[in-house]
């Protein structure tokens, strides 16, 4: 289901160039990830997993502005 999710948000946003393909790398890091973290969280360092969260915060001001410039 994750796949399908990604492969239309690429679609839908990055595509179209309303957000830039980093978001979209950073996400599908991120999904990659998940799994592996509760078995095995030494395989991200914290490193990679500032610079996610970092993005992640990033997006969610631009989807903000996004979304207001849709009302």
């Amino acid at each position: 289901m994750q796949s399908v999710t990604i492969a239309l948000f690429d679609k839908e946003f990055i595509q179209t160039g309303v957000f830039e393909k980093r978001f979209a790398d950073a996400l599908r890091r991120t999904f990659d990830l998940r799994p592996n973290c509760s078995v095995a969280p030494s395989e991200v360092t914290r490193q990679e997993a500032e610079r996610l969260a970092a993005l992640a915060e990033e997006f969610v001001a631009r989807v903000e502005v996004y979304l207001r410039g849709k009302k």
